[in-house]
């Protein structure tokens, strides 16, 4: 059995998960994509990451 006959099996069901599915690849790859041609995170996050550590580190302080 092929994946035709499967999705012709599954009825419209599969068909739309199928859609679905495609299309969160999607998102997934052209996302990848950018941060590898950027070859960095977005400055907003590595703020907010800085800002993180930071708190992670004060409150390191507090319990050791």
């Amino acid at each position: 059995m092929n994946f035709a006959e499967l999705l012709a099996k599954g009825g419209p069901v599969d068909w739309i998960l199928a859609a679905y599915s495609s299309i969160g690849l999607a998102i997934v790859l052209e996302r990848n994509i950018l941060f590898l041609r950027l070859r960095q995170l977005p400055k907003t996050w590595l703020d907010k990451l800085d800002r993180l550590l930071e708190q992670f580190d004060c409150l390191e302080h507090l319990f050791f």
